[in-house]
């Protein structure tokens, strides 16, 4: 029952990526349990590694979920290329994935926060006239436009720091999203898909 209501509570993707998440996770997860081949080094596993393996593809596949998620809704609004809470979207599996013991309960909460100032623009408004108010006694500055300060510029964007004036130096406008470079080779993502506008971040999160 707890599982079927997880079913239910989960957000889902259009019926075509369903599918296609769905054959991946029984072609390269599932079936290599029992099925285990020399190709992908699923043969020289154990029984309990394979397990394991299916539950990081799991995982993983849950990142290409949301981004199908994200990718539809901004379809329907006739835009494409990232909008600025798809990064959001992509990290609600992050915790799970990178973050151990106490730390993945804090990266779950400012997950949620971050998903409430966007589900609600006057609290963020008041952030950002907070923000504006305070002196600045801080600066922190950025060298490189790398995916942990790409995530970093949206944190800031949906939730920033009173007193703190964030600089970013880079020599690139657009930086690309690596975990999506298999995908654009096999044609599932444009090129505009697979980069991040790093102006367009840098206005949002005021840096």
């Amino acid at each position: 029952c707890l599982w079927i209501r997880r079913l239910r509570q989960q957000p889902w993707a259009p019926l075509r990526a369903e599918w296609g998440i769905a054959r991946i996770l029984f072609r390269d997860g599932v079936r290599r349990v029992f099925s285990p081949s020399a190709d992908d080094g699923s043969l020289a596993l154990s029984l309990r590694e394979r397990l394991c393996r299916v539950g990081e593809l799991h995982a993983i596949l849950g990142l290409e979920r949301f981004h199908q998620i994200d990718a539809a809704r901004r379809n329907a609004l006739g835009e494409d290329g990232w909008g600025k809470t798809s990064g959001t979207h992509h990290m609600q599996h992050l915790p799970g994935l990178v973050f151990r013991g106490e730390d993945q309960e804090i990266a779950r909460e400012a997950l949620r926060r971050s998903a409430a100032l966007f589900a609600n623009p006057s609290d963020g408004l008041k952030l950002h006239q907070e923000w504006e108010r305070t002196p600045i006694l801080k600066d922190l500055v950025l060298v490189g436009g790398g995916h942990s300060h790409v995530n970093l510029l949206r944190m800031l964007g949906m939730e920033p720091l009173p007193g703190v004036r964030v600089t970013l130096v880079t020599r690139d406008v657009e930086t690309p999203y690596s975990g999506m470079l298999p995908g654009h080779v096999a044609g599932l993502y444009t090129r505009r898909e697979c980069h991040l506008d790093l102006n367009i971040l840098a206005r949002f999160a005021r840096v």
